[in-house]
């Protein structure tokens, strides 16, 4: 089985990965999890030992696909090679969409996603969504303050909300960028 995930957003990206793995684990409790670069030729045998190996308590898989070298040839067909499979679960996680010899995931994968950079009123949609999740009442000028502040900057303005959930302020210089 295949899951794709892809976009410059590594916030929103990771969000989504965190998700599909808590849901993983309530469904294959006992499954081996690895996580693979897949930089150079030499990270290859890892993860081929990963897909042909078997664990002795588990019979299924989820082998998570951080980074990934577009230059190794065979890479595609192996990873093609999984989209049946029951028993393995693979999930590429991407900041960029892969080349054409991947374009396969994009319709043969059970999930793909793009997270792309967010701006406008979905970024302003994205951080009242987090404030509430945290229970900070932002009032609309608070918000667009922020908004203008971190636009696009996902990362940066979920730390900036930690930071007011555990007792900050927006007046706080070190809160908002020059």
């Amino acid at each position: 089985m295949l899951l794709y995930l892809h976009g410059p957003d590594s916030y929103l990206r990771e969000q989504a990965l965190r998700g599909l793995l808590e849901k993983y684990r309530v469904k294959h409790p006992v499954a081996r999890i690895e996580s693979f670069e897949l930089v150079d030729a030499d990270t290859l045998p890892q993860f081929k030992t990963f897909l042909q190996t078997q664990s002795l308590f588990a019979s299924d898989k989820l082998g998570i696909i951080h980074e990934l070298d577009t230059e190794l040839k065979e890479l595609p067909a192996l990873i093609r090679s999984y989209k049946e499979g029951k028993e393995t679960t693979l999930i590429l996680t991407v900041p960029k969409a892969l080349p054409k010899a991947y374009a396969f995931l994009v319709s043969e994968a059970i999930y793909t996603s793009s997270f792309d950079v967010l701006r406008g009123a979905d970024f302003l949609t994205f951080l009242k969504n987090e404030a509430m999740k945290r229970g900070i009442a932002l009032s609309s000028t608070d918000a667009q303050k922020l908004g203008r502040s971190y636009e696009g900057d996902t990362w940066g303005v979920v730390r900036e909300l930690e930071k007011l959930a555990l007792g900050g302020t927006l007046d706080d210089p070190l809160m908002l960028p020059e």
